[in-house]
């Protein structure tokens, strides 16, 4: 089985913490990248199609939640 490296990362744009409210609202950008080679393509292979367009649900893409 090969293993596959997924890199995170989160950028805050805005914090507003009411203390008298007891609240904390972040604005955040939540993002992934991740390079699986089974999906590399060789063109020559191909009658030299340089690009696809598969469908979300067509490649596999690792899970994400945010849980409170």
């Amino acid at each position: 089985m090969e293993t596959l490296d997924i890199y995170t990362y989160v950028v805050t744009s805005h914090f507003h913490f009411e203390e008298y409210l007891n609240t904390l609202d972040v604005f955040a950008t939540f993002g992934m990248h991740w390079e699986d080679n089974r999906l590399k393509w060789n063109a020559s292979d191909w009658s030299e199609i340089e690009q696809i367009l598969p469908k979300h649900d067509e490649i596999w893409m690792p899970h994400f939640e945010i849980i409170k």
